[in-house]
């Protein structure tokens, strides 16, 4: 037996599921960095990404293509996550010149 569901699907979700995949995936490549310049790599390019998906998020939310509640529970962490990984940035580039400067 077949079953259909008559709920028509948030597309802004979708987007929302992306962006946290392409986010955490970079994040997970970083776990597995084989040396301080991949993982500043990997987590530089995680963070091109929340980035993006925080420009993105407020666009959506500006052309209503996404709900405020929707909104107001996803971007907080975007935020976050930008902010986390600029910290891990500046932590690799100091950990790097120190090592240079040696």
């Amino acid at each position: 037996m077949k079953y259909e569901m008559n709920v028509k699907p948030n597309p802004g979700w979708e987007k929302s599921f992306v962006f946290a995949l392409l986010i955490g995936t970079n994040l997970e490549e970083a776990h597995g960095a084989r040396s301080d310049l991949d993982l500043q790599s990997k987590i530089s390019i995680a963070y091109k990404e929340a980035r993006e998906a925080s420009c993105w998020l407020r666009l959506l939310k500006a052309s209503n293509y996404i709900p405020d509640k929707q909104f107001n529970s996803i971007y907080p962490d975007c935020e976050e996550l930008i902010k986390i990984t600029t910290s891990i940035q500046l932590s690799m580039k100091n950990k790097i010149n120190e090592r240079k400067t040696r």
